[in-house]
């Protein structure tokens, strides 16, 4: 589902999707649709399953690199690895 809402009411838990459009290149639509094919599964549930793993992946990415893991990616005078040296940017020492 392109977006989950989850709401309980009295113990019964009520799934909602949310319609959206995307507009894709047709090579890349293409594909799609010979893939989902193979796998015998509709066009859209493929792309929500690929849409799902990718969050997930995406997800434990961040959750290994730590919360200020976005530091190393900061470049200052084009020299990387700003956040092993932030005191000497910062306070020059």
């Amino acid at each position: 589902m392109h977006s989950l809402i989850r709401r309980q009411y009295h113990d019964i838990l009520l799934l909602m999707s949310v319609k959206f459009q995307v507009t894709l290149p047709e090579p890349l639509f293409t594909e799609l649709r010979l893939e989902a094919g193979r796998r015998d599964i509709p066009v859209a549930e493929f792309i929500r399953n690929t849409m799902q793993r990718e969050l997930r992946a995406s997800r434990k990415r961040v959750n290994e690199a730590g919360p200020l893991a976005w530091l190393d990616q900061i470049q200052v005078d084009d020299e990387p690895g700003v956040s092993s040296r932030i005191d000497e940017i910062l306070y020059g020492e």
